[in-house]
């Protein structure tokens, strides 16, 4: 699915309208006729180190509570407090991670130049060539491309549904009679 995203938000009228994906099947279709089954593992292994993400944003946010609840003596923590524990725990999290999305997503591109023969030929093959590719044409930087947006967007996202989550379970506390 992630490969199928990627590729229908990458589409522009650069591409031939005949190339172009109608819907998500006719992508599916095209795609496996294109470049085979393959084509949908592509970016894998960044996504898999996605799970790192997770690793850090939860102990973070449990210390961050922990942190604030010391400062509050005790009493229990505002919506407020919660808010700018996870949101601080988030925007963290995708710092330190952020280059993972970078490297799935040019994993995932459409091929973007034909050989001598006409063939179209992929500008990142694998993960290792991915990585030193940025490195040699964008340096460090090229890690970070959109990290910003990514942020404005998964920030406020992730503070509304830990809070959501925190006042659910401290209902369920409190009225579990």
């Amino acid at each position: 699915m992630w490969v199928v995203r990627t590729r229908s938000m990458l589409q522009t009228s650069a591409v031939p309208k005949h190339e172009q994906y109608r819907n998500t099947l006719d992508a599916f279709v095209k795609i496996y006729r294109r470049e085979g089954m393959a084509a949908f593992y592509r970016g894998l292994l960044p996504s898999l180190l996605g799970v790192f993400h997770v690793i850090v944003q939860f102990p973070l946010y449990e210390h961050f509570k922990s942190l604030t609840s010391e400062f509050r003596r005790g009493d229990p923590l505002s919506p407020s407090s919660i808010l700018l524990c996870s949101g601080g725990s988030k925007m963290l999290a995708s710092m330190v991670t952020y280059p993972h999305e970078v490297l799935r997503t040019r994993l995932q591109m459409v091929p973007t130049f034909s050989d001598q023969s006409g063939v179209a030929q992929r500008q990142y093959t694998s993960f290792m060539q991915t990585i030193l590719s940025i490195l040699r044409h964008e340096g460090i930087s090229g890690f970070y491309r959109g990290m910003g947006v990514n942020l404005v967007r998964t920030v406020p996202n992730s503070g509304l549904t830990i809070l959501t989550y925190e006042v659910i379970m401290h209902y369920f506390a409190t009225h579990s009679n």
